[in-house]
């Protein structure tokens, strides 16, 4: 089984499990997770498979035991108190990280394919029109924005409990390869924010482009 490239964008104490098992999209789940995947159409029920059993995997090798891991209200993952967990799946792709508690507070992690953002997403993701959306290194920018919006919405949701719309987070890229920023505009999810340690990453390859996002308490 080889590395996820999220490996090397999370903290050295999570955990990370990539669906290169053939049969971990196909079975495997729980009594409680084939009663939320019983209405899901066949894709999205394979991807909900492969994302449950890469987490527990995570969890197995962080010595805890294997448990249902159950869909919340607004669809995210549900782990057991003790570990903050995130799952991401896009097209044949499929990881999940889970991290013991306490430290570091809440993780996100979001794959995209390296292609260029849908037109439609561009203005409620964006705020303008598609421009040039191929950067000079080889990734797509409109989808590596996207990419880091949804994993910080993944990090931010389990500490606020509340939807973050795409348009109050505005993110700045580094001029070069290494950690970006991402400005929270509401006032309220500011102040959420602000309790925490924030550290946002990226990597991409020809197929993938991969974010990170680590919510780590204050010292």
């Amino acid at each position: 089984m080889s590395d996820s490239p999220f490996v090397a964008l999370l903290p050295k104490r999570c955990s990370v499990k990539q669906a290169d098992e053939p049969q971990w999209w196909s079975g495997g789940l729980y009594a409680e997770e084939r009663w939320h995947a019983q209405k899901m159409h066949a894709l999205r029920r394979r991807e909900f498979t492969a994302g449950r059993n890469c987490a527990r995997a995570a969890l197995r090798s962080l010595g805890l035991p294997d448990v249902a891991i159950g869909k919340g209200a607004q669809g995210e993952p549900l782990f057991p108190c003790a570990v903050t967990g995130s799952i991401t799946h896009t097209g044949d792709y499929c990881a999940a990280a889970v991290c013991r508690k306490p430290g570091i507070s809440s993780i996100g992690i979001d794959a995209q394919q390296n292609v260029d953002l849908d037109q439609s997403l561009y203005r409620r993701v964006l705020g303008h029109r598609p421009g040039t959306t191929i950067a000079s290194d080889g990734h797509c920018e409109g989808t590596l924005v996207f990419s880091l919006k949804e994993a910080f919405y993944k990090a931010l949701y389990p500490v606020c409990q509340r939807p973050v719309p795409a348009m109050a987070l505005k993110v700045h890229l580094p001029a070069s390869f290494g950690p970006c920023i991402i400005e929270v505009l509401t006032p309220a999810l500011k102040t959420v924010v602000e309790a925490f340690n924030v550290d946002i990453r990226f990597s991409f390859d020809e197929q993938r482009i991969y974010s990170a996002v680590t919510l780590s308490e204050r010292s």
